[in-house]
């Protein structure tokens, strides 16, 4: 965005400059020169439409790139969550229902940040990086709501195996 922002006002200053070298040019009667202006000022144009294009096509693919990483984790994160649940469903039923309620907490936090994704997902690629701050606090939220979860249930059942593991 602040290349495209340079670009214009780069572009503005020369076709400033040139109007007013124009003036003085044309006093002299050289028509040469304005037309030479006119095509260097739409060289500038066209170079500033195809720099922008091309800033936020880099924007967009940093933008997937973040939203796959994160689909990633949710992925793995929905795959310890289902072995909490088999591991909770296995705990002695005192345990059982504080593990399930670990469980909700975690599914909660989960929707709350797939919803983030989704919003951002929507985002235009010039505006993407002004909102993923808060899609980013909720994927970290999860993952730590997952390792704190991941520490109880060792605790308080039998440790499975899981990938992933640190």
């Amino acid at each position: 965005m602040k290349t495209l922002v340079t670009l214009s006002m780069v572009l503005l200053l020369t076709l400033s400059t040139a109007c007013k070298e124009t003036g003085s040019e044309k006093a002299d009667g050289d028509g040469d020169s304005l037309d030479k202006i006119k095509k260097e000022a739409g060289d500038l144009v066209e170079a500033g439409k195809e720099a922008g294009k091309e800033a936020i096509a880099a924007l967009k693919r940093k933008k997937d790139e973040f939203l796959n990483k994160h689909q990633d984790d949710i992925n793995e994160i929905e795959a310890r969550i289902e072995n909490f649940e088999a591991r909770a469903a296995a705990a002695s039923a005192d345990v059982k229902a504080s593990l399930k309620e670990k469980i909700e907490v975690l599914k909660e936090k989960k929707r709350a940040a797939q919803q983030k994704m989704a919003e951002l997902s929507e985002k235009a690629p010039e505006a993407w990086e002004e909102f993923k701050d808060g899609a980013k606090n909720a994927m970290e939220e999860l993952k730590q709501a997952v390792n704190d979860a991941k520490a109880e249930f060792d605790e308080k059942t039998e440790p499975a195996e899981e990938g992933g593991d640190e």
